[in-house]
């Protein structure tokens, strides 16, 4: 093979492969340790045939005036420079140019500084991409068919295109483990970087392929939110590009969403990737969903062993928020330790209740795509699962309304939990039901609240009950005209009585006088009637009035609305 006319390399190996072997050769192994010493020794030719590959190249090509000019680069040249030359030179030939290769990756691993790993990253991603990866799997020496390589110039020639397969799977290695390391710096910039490198490498090249993948999906659990959404944004991207990865990628997730020790926002930020799988219903769809709740169910049965704890969080951010008083510290300013920690309680409680969120919305867009008999599998094994789910749910909001200081917002919420309840199953008004007894068994006030209409603004028409006592007020009038009468009829016959006594006493007196007196007393008498007659036709008219005036309030109302009927209560 000549030094100054090589193409694509593995294009070139493919050719003289089949050409020298042929296809379908295996590697045929009787004794471990034999075939470990005979791969040694066609090693050990290898690295021979590439130092002398290296020798011509360099006599051949090392005289022509760009050559000269990329090795004065790298020499003397700035970083970008020798960026640039190293580049070049592995892109011309990277059998004869081993060098370069291992001087870039040496720039990116450098431990002095970090301010070459930018331009090198991206001077290696292109020439891994562009020219030095196949698309497939590189392989070793100890997986070819050494035992089947001749003797002859081609065989050398196939021999030493093995031996640079090898050298290149060991440096991409590097190269990948690099990338890791940069993934975790705390330069945002190179860690960013480094972050998109890995996945333009796992989308192009299958290479490395799982190690890639685990890198990008470990940095769901990135401390940095920037981070953590970039890793997101860039799997989702990978999942549009390459399908057929959904069930590879989901296992990855997995087996990070269960380690040890793993905080509720990396849960989070996996469990959010997962919800926004693009599903279908044609081809391994079904199974992917199924996988997907499978895992959801086991995340959740892993959240209610933490449900005390879970609750508490969220009770202290309720309660928190419920309670207007904040404790201050002598000089009336917000103890700074307290704030802190006041923080803290907040943070890891939305982000438990985000969590259950995420899990409750992968369920919901995943479940529709399982198919019918394995749905009815689900719906059977993980019953348990959601009622305990639900329970929690219940006794969390239970004891969020019985501590909340804000009467207000527990009659809101009390009346919106019977506004979803009319449109809910009757298992889950039930509950409701019972959530509001006995949140007003401790919390007696409740009841007015309850029972009182919602405020309204004063623009619009409001209208109140009126008072039923219209039945009552004509018999109190009756009874009063009565007990008036009989008095005035009580002081007629004392009057009588007088007169007669006197009339009898003075028996000079005439008659004239006496049918005088009967006369006046008359009068009298029909003078006090009239008056009371009088009052009674006012009182009478008054309450004929007001009934007339709340018929008119009832016919100005909406709908034929009767105020002053009530619905009896279920209380």
């Amino acid at each position: 093979m000549k030094a100054n006319a090589l193409g694509v390399w593995f294009e070139d190996a493919a050719e003289l492969e089949a050409k020298v072997i042929g296809e379908g050769k295996r590697v045929e192994m009787r004794n471990v340790e034999e075939w470990k010493g005979f791969v040694e020794k066609k090693r050990e030719m290898g690295e021979r045939l590439m130092a002398q590959y290296a020798h011509d190249y360099e006599s051949t090509r090392g005289n022509s005036s760009d050559i000269k000019m990329l090795v004065s680069t790298q020499r003397s040249g700035t970083a970008a420079d020798k960026v640039s030359a190293f580049s070049v030179l592995v892109g011309d030939n990277p059998i004869a140019n081993l060098r370069s290769l291992d001087a870039l990756l040496g720039m990116v691993t450098s431990k002095v500084g970090k301010r070459h790993a930018l331009t090198g990253f991206e001077a290696l991603q292109e020439l891994f991409i562009a020219s030095l990866l196949p698309d497939r799997k590189l392989k070793t020496l100890i997986q070819r068919p050494l035992n089947h390589v001749p003797e002859t110039k081609d065989g050398y020639s196939l021999l030493l295109f093995w031996y640079w397969e090898e050298c290149l799977k060991q440096r991409y290695e590097r190269f990948v483990v690099t990338l890791e390391e940069a993934s975790r710096d705390m330069l945002p910039a190179l860690k960013n970087k480094a972050i998109k490198t890995v996945y333009v490498l796992l989308s192009r090249k299958s290479e490395q392929e799982r190690r890639l993948l685990s890198a990008l999906v470990n940095k769901l659990g990135d401390p940095d939110n920037k981070a953590a959404s970039n890793a997101d944004f860039h799997l989702s991207n990978l999942l549009s590009d390459h399908p057929n990865m959904k069930a590879v990628v989901i296992d990855e997730v997995d087996s990070f969403l269960f380690r040890p020790h793993l905080g509720p926002r990396a849960q989070y930020h996996a469990i959010n990737f997962l919800s926004q799988i693009r599903l279908t219903n044609k081809g391994d769809g079904p199974k992917v969903a199924k996988r997907l709740i499978d895992v959801y169910f086991a995340l959740f049965k892993k959240v209610g062993k933490m449900e005390k704890i879970f609750t508490i969080r969220v009770l202290q951010v309720l309660i928190t928020r419920a309670s207007s008083n904040e404790k201050l510290d002598k000089n009336g300013k917000v103890n700074p330790k307290e704030e802190k920690s006041k923080g803290l309680s907040e943070s890891h409680a939305e982000l438990d209740s985000r969590l259950l969120s995420a899990l409750l919305t992968g369920v919901n867009r995943a479940f529709p795509f399982v198919s019918s008999n394995e749905a009815d599998d689900i719906v059977d094994v993980q019953t348990p699962v959601l009622f305990q789910l639900a329970e929690m749910f219940i006794a969390l909001l239970l004891r969020a309304m019985k501590r909340d200081v804000n009467l207000k917002r527990v009659s809101a919420f009390s009346k919106r939990l019977l506004q979803i309840a009319l449109q809910q199953p009757p298992q889950y008004a039930c509950a409701c039901l019972f959530l509001l007894s006995e949140l007003l068994k401790a919390r007696p006030p409740l009841w007015n609240m309850m029972l009182q209409n919602e405020s309204i603004d004063e623009e619009l028409e409001h209208f109140e009950d009126v008072i039923e006592d219209t039945d009552n007020e004509p018999k109190t009038v009756s009874n009063k005209q009565n007990d008036d009468i009989g008095l005035v009829q009580n002081g007629e016959d004392a009057d009588s009585g007088t007169s007669s006594s006197e009339s009898e006493d003075d028996l000079p007196a005439s008659s004239e006088d006496d049918d005088s007196d009967d006369a006046s007393e008359d009068a009298d008498f029909s003078l006090v009637k009239s008056e009371m007659d009088h009052k009674n036709s006012k009182s009478v008219s008054d309450n004929e009035g007001q009934q007339s005036q709340a018929s008119a309030k009832k016919s100005f109302l909406p709908g034929g609305y009767d105020p002053r009927h009530r619905e009896p209560s279920y209380w």
